[in-house]
């Protein structure tokens, strides 16, 4: 989750054109985090969920712990911003739920690809079928992507390209792996990361946009998988308070925080166009 703030101060501190030493920081650390720090989300969610409950129990809960908070704080949001800037924020709004179940796309593609999951561990039941059938979706994310046949209707899309990570996360649950495994893998995830930094190379990811091809497709999981095992390592390392608030209320964080940095950001603008002249005219 901090990583995902993180990328958005940084992203959202360039598009206001902030220019200050630490938003450049932020910006220049992206590529040693990109790799990984969204699909590791999926990764985690794969570990912790459990997928043998009846169908029912398993959709009202998901819905109660994912759609219905994101359905709710995005309303509110966008009332916010039709206060400010007009209604069509509103109309936005309730569009989106209808297409893109919601505001979050992110939540719905988490949504989307339990859903499937779920479904996979049903009927396919072989660990060995439900992957198969998950780099066959992979695939057809990435074809998708290029050849814009299917509409992304509830981020099916992405749904499709983050599965993987989930079955992973589920199926590492029901490994025993030793914990010096994790960390061999982290420090050939921060060597090798560290590498593309200096010779400029560019890594390919899975974000919102799908920035990988069939054939950077293995780099990319290569990366990621390494990436999620580094962060599993760390957090095996880290015992801290803060950080644990923050894991147990990433929903929240998660559809708030964009919009606190996003009003943040335009104070610290307003703050410097208050001020500027009177620096340059005392200067």
């Amino acid at each position: 989750m901090l990583l995902v703030i993180l990328f958005h101060i940084s992203e959202i501190g360039l598009s206001y054109n902030v220019g200050n030493r630490m938003i450049n920081f932020l910006n220049k650390l992206v590529i040693l985090y990109s790799p990984f720090f969204l699909t590791t989300f999926f990764f985690i969610t794969g570990y912790c969920s459990s997928f043998n409950i009846n169908f029912k129990t398993f959709i009202i809960k998901n819905i109660k712990t994912l759609l219905f908070p994101s359905f709710i704080f995005g309303l509110i949001i966008a009332c916010i911003y039709a206060i400010q800037e007009g209604f069509i924020h509103i109309t936005m709004y309730f569009k989106a739920i209808v297409c893109c179940g919601g505001s979050y796309w992110f939540i719905t593609a988490l949504f989307t690809s339990k859903i499937i999951y779920y479904y996979f561990i049903k009927i396919l039941k072989s660990n060995t079928k439900i992957l198969i059938a998950v780099v066959f979706l992979m695939f057809i994310a990435i074809f998708n992507n290029e050849n814009k046949i299917l509409k992304n209707y509830w981020e099916i899309n992405n749904a499709f390209a983050f599965l993987f990570f989930l079955h992973l996360g589920q199926y590492m649950k029901t490994k025993h792996i030793k914990d010096y495994v994790y960390k061999i893998i982290s420090l050939l995830y921060i060597i090798t990361i560290s590498l593309c930094c200096i010779l400029q190379i560019n890594v390919p990811i899975l974000c919102m946009q799908i920035e990988f091809t069939y054939y950077n497709v293995f780099t990319m999981l290569i990366f990621a998988i390494a990436g999620g095992c580094f962060i599993l390592s760390l957090s095996k390392q880290i015992n801290n308070k803060i950080l644990s608030y923050i894991g147990n209320n990433s929903l929240i964080i998660f559809m708030t925080h964009i919009f606190i940095i996003q009003k943040l950001t335009f104070l610290y603008e307003l703050h410097n166009a208050f001020y500027t002249p009177f620096i340059i005219y005392f200067h």
